[in-house]
């Protein structure tokens, strides 16, 4: 009797020892690489267009390449043993979180027009909206993007017909104004662009 209790208490100690992952009691056991909210940050810029006293959009958007894809793929594992790696994209491709005061937050495709248009140049080569998804908002979500809020939506924008690298512009645009972000990118090296004040 007492073989078995000591089998079962070795098999739970080794359970728990190996489990890792998101929420509950299990959440943080996985040891979190270093670094990570300061390389996410140099791929990531957001702004806020406000129209009076209201916050008509509120936007924080990360380009997606390979520098930050291995650090997402990084954080994701330090949290879920079994995570999926993220492929790197190989066309244009942003990730952009949107809040708004006003009821009208919905975003443009070929399929749909809603109150915002999504478009990105690069080298000043306007490039084509492939894919614009709405991301379910999950616990690793949060996880590899902690500057999400209660209010947030999150989209992912695939593009084409323009190259991955070079100077990149994210352009927001609806009937209150404009947002526009800016990334000088070359290979895994990567600064903000100065942008000219935008009329709104």
């Amino acid at each position: 009797m007492k073989r078995a209790i000591a089998v079962v208490g070795l098999l739970a100690l080794g359970g728990c020892a190996a489990r890792r992952g998101v929420g509950g009691e299990i959440e943080g056991q996985g040891r979190q690489p270093e670094g990570y909210a300061a390389r996410l940050a140099v791929w990531t810029q957001d702004d806020v267009l406000h129209d009076g006293f209201a916050t008509v959009l509120r936007v924080r958007a990360t380009l997606l390449l390979d520098d930050v894809v291995d650090a997402m793929n990084a954080e994701a594992a330090s949290w879920q043993i079994d995570a999926v790696p993220m492929a790197s994209p190989t066309t244009p491709t942003v990730v952009f979180s949107a809040a708004s005061e006003l009821d009208d937050l919905g975003f443009s495709t070929a399929d749909k027009p809603a109150a915002w248009q999504v478009g990105l140049l690069v080298d000043g080569q306007r490039c084509t909206l492939e894919e614009l998804t709405e991301t379910k908002i999950t616990a690793m979500t949060h996880r590899l993007y902690p500057e999400l809020s209660a209010w947030d939506r999150q989209w992912t924008a695939r593009f084409s017909g323009c190259p991955v690298l070079g100077e990149t512009q994210l352009q927001i645009v609806g009937a209150h104004g404009t947002l526009e972000f800016g990334w000088r990118v070359g290979g895994d090296s990567v600064v903000a662009m100065r942008r000219a004040p935008v009329r709104r």
